[in-house]
């Protein structure tokens, strides 16, 4: 499990390329892709090695995603109304950041890691589904 582990760490920066540049993603989308392959790696994590590379898997992912996230939210923004769409966009962080230690410990203690990560895993896809569709929609623009 560590050598998939590693081999796969390795092969992120590619895989980032690949998705931008051969298959016309966005960066956010591929960040976004990377940071859901980092919560799923967590469903069949077994020991704390495996389990903190999952971390820098999806750290490596929020690191591409969420500057073109912030980007884009300021670019869609009218110019008069650009500081109140980025506030909402923070916002939307500070709650998830008050609802998610709750929630995820709760869920955890209910019904344990792996539906836990199964569940984070399910909801980046549906995020990046969208998110996807958005990018595809303003490319063809």
């Amino acid at each position: 499990m560590t050598l998939i582990n590693r081999a796969g760490m390795m092969a992120l920066p590619f895989l980032v390329l690949y998705l931008t540049k051969n298959l016309g993603y966005a960066a956010t989308t591929a960040g976004l892709v990377i940071t859901i392959y980092g919560f799923g790696a967590n469903i069949f994590a077994v020991g704390l090695l495996s389990a903190a590379l999952s971390v820098v898997i999806w750290t490596f992912g929020e690191m591409v995603f969420l500057p073109g996230a912030a980007a884009y939210m300021a670019e869609i923004a009218p110019a008069e109304r650009r500081g109140e769409y980025m506030g909402l966009y923070q916002m939307t962080f500070s709650i998830g950041f008050t609802l998610s230690g709750w929630t995820g410990t709760t869920l955890f203690q209910c019904a344990g890691s792996s539906m836990l990560w199964t569940i984070m895993f399910l909801t980046g896809c549906i995020s990046a589904a969208a998110l996807w569709r958005i990018d595809k929609k303003t490319s063809t623009a």
